[in-house]
């Protein structure tokens, strides 16, 4: 994994495993599987995440052209 994403914290993924755990009756013995599958699936949340917001931060920049440089026309009226 490069060093610049997101990794969950180990708090994070102890509780999802425990999810998983009470989710599969409170099955002994699966320990280890419940926490790789948290872990797997909070960095992939998490990487998810990151995309929408790099997404959406792109798309609020602004947009340059040559229309919204030119000057306004001057309206002048004159009073009778």
């Amino acid at each position: 994994m490069p060093s610049n994403e997101q990794k969950p914290t180990n708090e994070d993924i102890a509780s999802a495993a425990y999810n998983l755990y009470v989710e599969s009756g409170y099955l002994d013995g699966h320990d280890q599987e419940h926490w790789l599958q948290a872990e797997n699936q909070l960095t992939k949340n998490l990487q998810a995440a990151t995309n929408v917001q790099g997404a959406q931060s792109q798309s609020k920049a602004p947009q340059w052209n040559a229309e919204s440089t030119a000057k306004p026309a001057v309206v002048t009226s004159r009073a009778a």
